[in-house]
């Protein structure tokens, strides 16, 4: 829940949910449901109990961001929720440089609260840093909001900040793969130009030439494959 005084800093909020979905969907141990499956429950009135029912889970994780400047407020809590108790829960202010200290704070958190035994390989996945300058995560997460939003000329807005993103930190393998992502949705749906083709196969192939180990770009490769 974004509970920031700007509503526009609900790509934020949301960007931490994503982010955390996507550090805890990279343990096998866990099941984890999908993004698009929870954020179906965004905004609506229901008990803990019932939103676990619905996606098969046994425990919900649920929180708070507050934005107000260079600061941040992030409350999280892990639920049980057959017995609806507390498995964990903290509340953190930090300056918005140690935002990715706090996502990987928070996994670790979650991963202990479960007792979930960590392979040395696991531990360093989920401690990744996807890039070192926060106005280049923030340019990220607006350009995945407008990609999610797919409607209008959101797509375009997407690769834009994507690339503001790279203009900002031309070694983040993710804005890459989100240009990857937006320009294979282009040329799906409405532009099926070659150069729209070109350059997700570009961004594609250059996100796997950063992070060869990264999942969005493996995802966006297999995209591109589908449509070459």
């Amino acid at each position: 829940v974004n509970l920031s005084s700007d509503p526009e800093n609900e790509f934020f909020s949301d960007g931490i949910s994503e982010e955390l979905t996507g550090l805890l969907t990279r343990l096998p141990q866990l099941r984890v449901s999908s993004r698009t499956s929870s954020f179906a429950f965004k905004g609506k009135s229901m008990g803990v109990r019932a939103i676990a029912t619905e996606l098969g889970v046994k425990n919900v994780l649920e929180g708070s961001v507050r934005r107000a400047g260079n600061r941040v407020r992030i409350t999280a809590q892990l639920i049980d929720a057959d017995s609806d108790s507390h498995l964990w829960s903290e509340t953190y202010d930090r300056e918005l440089d140690d935002i990715f200290a706090v996502q990987d704070e928070i996994a670790h958190r979650i991963v202990g609260a479960l007792e979930i035994p960590l392979s040395p390989g696991q531990k360093r996945t989920i401690q990744k840093v996807p890039t070192t300058d926060v106005r280049a995560w923030d340019c990220y997460l607006k350009g995945r909001k407008f990609f999610h939003a797919q409607r209008g000329g959101s797509m375009e807005q997407a690769l834009q900040m994507f690339q503001q993103a790279i203009a900002i930190d031309p070694d983040f393998a993710r804005a890459y793969a989100g240009i990857a992502d937006a320009a294979a949705y282009k040329y799906t749906f409405y532009d099926d130009g070659e150069a729209v083709l070109a350059q997700a196969d570009a961004a594609s192939r250059k996100a796997l030439e950063l992070d060869p180990e990264l999942a969005q770009a493996h995802e966006s490769g297999r995209t591109m494959c589908r449509h070459m």
